[in-house]
């Protein structure tokens, strides 16, 4: 048994029970901030606790685990709405939001800070970069 308590962040915890393998596994999904508390919380796996906060992921654990949830948040979010886009150029996307060891999600600021011109003009921009 595991409870979740006494941290002000979590707004509310929820188990779900993942019942596609044949084994019920059970997940506690937790609505709120403080990865590491939960990461803390006794009964909890923390070697298996994830967040779709990639700054509190970058803060907690590091840049190279805040490029990871870029990948699987990218990923995750096409696979949802049909679409498949290859591993590597999801890869790429994220080694260029993460290259500074701080992530950015304005691509357009971070091609500004050092991109090349043609990785700018493969953007929405590219007839203003290259004319």
């Amino acid at each position: 048994m595991v409870v979740v308590q006494g941290i002000p962040e979590v707004a509310r915890a929820v188990i779900h029970i993942d019942e596609q393998s044949g084994k019920n596994k059970y997940k506690l999904l937790v609505e709120g901030d403080n990865l590491r508390a939960v990461m803390a919380t006794h009964g909890v796996n923390g070697s298996r606790t994830t967040s779709n906060n990639t700054y509190e992921v970058e803060r907690t654990l590091g840049i190279e685990a805040a490029r990871s949830t870029i990948i699987n948040e990218i990923q995750y979010t096409m696979v949802n709405h049909g679409m498949s886009i290859d591993r590597r150029h999801v890869m790429l996307l994220a080694d260029l939001m993460s290259y500074k060891d701080q992530t950015c999600w304005d691509l357009y600021r971070c091609l500004d800070e050092g991109g090349s011109g043609f990785s700018k003009g493969e953007l929405d921009q590219s007839t203003n970069t290259l004319l």
